[in-house]
């Protein structure tokens, strides 16, 4: 597998078609392309809760945590997955782990 790096002019959340042309000693050409996108645009934050609907402001259980969000919105290639976690008040100590939904 060959592999290339280069500096470029590419512009965010455009389309763009990668091709690599072969020929062989002989002067015969095969192309392929593959079509990318560009996104260097981090999602939008939306707004998070806890409880499973609403926002309850505290939680009724030591070993069952709820929470719900919404209003998180990415423009370039869209969400692609969620993860939540927990931390203490003033974010010193975490205490769930980040976990996808």
């Amino acid at each position: 597998q060959d592999k290339i790096t280069t500096s470029t002019g590419l512009l965010d959340d455009h389309v763009y078609d990668l091709t690599v042309r072969v020929t062989n000693g002989a002067g015969l050409v095969s192309t392929t392309a593959q079509l990318f996108q560009v996104d260097v645009t981090a999602p939008k934050a939306g707004t998070v809760n806890d409880g499973l609907s609403g926002d309850l402001m505290y939680q009724n259980s030591t070993t069952t945590l709820s929470a719900n969000w919404n209003g998180f919105f990415d423009a370039g290639l869209g969400i692609h997955h969620y993860e939540w976690s927990a931390f203490n008040a003033n974010k010193t100590v975490q205490v769930l782990s980040y976990t996808n939904v």
